[in-house]
């Protein structure tokens, strides 16, 4: 098992933390320090200095300076000069000092804190795990509302993922280990979490995660990512892990994206259509799923391209089963090998339908460079590319070449479920918030 450990702060972070502890100071040091260089000027002596008054503007300002690391215990006392500069040079003598003691005091307490001797235990924080682009969309939305709730953040492999972004621009403190592993879980003080969230890229890990947690911390609001569309329906249905929440990306932005765009394609063209699935991972066969139980009856035939998609078509046929209101192809081949579509063009015969094609690779520049080719050789075609970030380049080329783009990064940027986002006000409320 890994060490579990709490990642320490870059150098650059600790310059940070410094500026901002000494935002406040900055100001008060800066007043001090010219109230006591104004009361000298203003003709107040001090009985260790005899020549204090008619000393030259540098000499006033080494001794102002002095203030702060030895007060006046150097300098004797104020005397002479206007009374109310004797009493801005006494207020001097105090505060100088004060504020280096407390800039001091609480460096010393921070440097502690950094080598993890003050560790705070975490409570009524929120628990997530991995460090992938699920984790940073929520996290987004949630420092939007909730800047200063605690995070704690588990990635298994720190180094090879972008853990700074979550230190240093989304406040998260990492730790480092395993989420599956009973000595990372009991140190998450899992009792006072108000939500932990399990995002990691293993579904059977995520899942893991989630039925250990239930079992030492049975309240704890739970969300669980799983990528295998079957298998997150049979975990919901099944109530496996209990109340907990389970949640597919891939099928968020599928049914979002037939119930805006495809269906509404379907209703304005005649005769019945072609769909084209260009990609058949879980993406691919979630769009399918999501036509067949929302479109039945709206499309004659569906063509599956991908590499391995003999394979792929088997396994939706054996989890999910393919309906009989269509016809479907399969076809092993490269999404961007012009041949598969000069090939699908002779046989199916696109100038007597509008084909839809659905670009949904794994890989987004693929989808975006395939809907380009597309859409110029196909010109009455309707195409839509996926990508999992949002791309401002995806975009215009879309808006310029008559394309629709999905973003799941998107989509799930705006449907998270706001009680993802709402906590309460005592740990004993939890069984009582809807």
């Amino acid at each position: 098992m890994r060490p579990l450990s709490y990642k320490r702060p870059a150098l650059w972070r600790m310059v940070w933390i410094g500026l901002r502890f000494l935002s406040w100071r900055g100001p008060v040091a800066l007043a001090v320090f010219a109230a006591g260089l104004t009361a000298l000027r203003f003709g107040v002596g001090v009985t260790d200095r005899g020549g204090m008054p008619g000393a030259d503007v540098m000499t006033h300002i080494y001794y102002t300076l002095g203030l702060f690391v030895l007060g006046g215990m150097d300098l004797g006392v104020p005397v002479g000069g206007p009374g109310w500069a004797r009493g801005l040079l006494w207020l001097c003598y105090f505060a100088a000092p004060a504020i280096t003691t407390t800039a001091v005091v609480e460096g010393v307490v921070r440097a502690i804190r950094s080598q993890g001797l003050f560790a705070r235990v975490p409570r009524r924080h929120v628990v997530i795990a991995g460090a992938g682009k699920l984790a940073e969309i929520y996290l987004e939305r949630l420092r939007a509302t909730h800047r200063r709730k605690q995070v704690l953040l588990v990635e298994l492999r720190p180094n090879e993922a972008n853990v700074d972004l979550f230190e240093h621009r989304l406040d998260a403190t990492v730790v480092t280990g395993d989420i599956t592993h009973d000595a990372v879980l009991s140190s998450l003080n899992l009792d006072r979490a108000e939500r932990v969230l399990l995002l990691t890229g293993d579904d059977f890990a995520n899942l893991d995660a989630g039925a250990r947690i239930r079992q030492l911390s049975p309240q704890t609001p739970l969300v669980v990512h799983v990528s295998d569309i079957r298998m997150a329906r049979l975990v919901a249905e099944g109530e496996l892990l209990g109340d907990c929440e389970v949640f597919n990306s891939h099928h968020i932005a599928a049914r979002h994206m037939v119930e805006t765009k495809i269906l509404a394609h379907f209703r304005e063209t005649v005769p019945r259509d072609v769909v084209v699935l260009a990609g058949f991972g879980r993406f691919g066969q979630t769009v399918l799923s999501e036509l067949q139980e929302q479109a039945a009856g709206a499309f004659e035939t569906v063509i599956i391209v991908d590499r391995a998609a003999g394979k792929l078509a088997a396994e939706f046929e054996e989890q999910m089963g393919f309906a009989g209101t269509y016809t479907h192809h399969v076809i092993d081949g490269d999404v961007e090998d012009p041949e598969i579509w000069h090939r699908l063009e002779a046989e199916i015969g696109f100038e007597h339908v509008v084909p839809v094609f659905v670009l949904g690779s794994g890989d987004d520049a693929t989808n975006v460079r395939t809907a380009m080719w597309l859409t110029r050789r196909f010109p009455k075609a309707y195409v839509i590319a996926r990508t999992f970030r949002e791309s401002a380049f995806a975009e215009s080329a879309a808006r310029k070449l008559k394309f629709d783009i999905v973003s799941v990064a998107g989509l799930l940027r705006t449907s998270m479920p706001k009680r993802w986002f709402r906590f309460f006000r005592s740990l004993g409320d939890r069984l009582d918030v809807p």
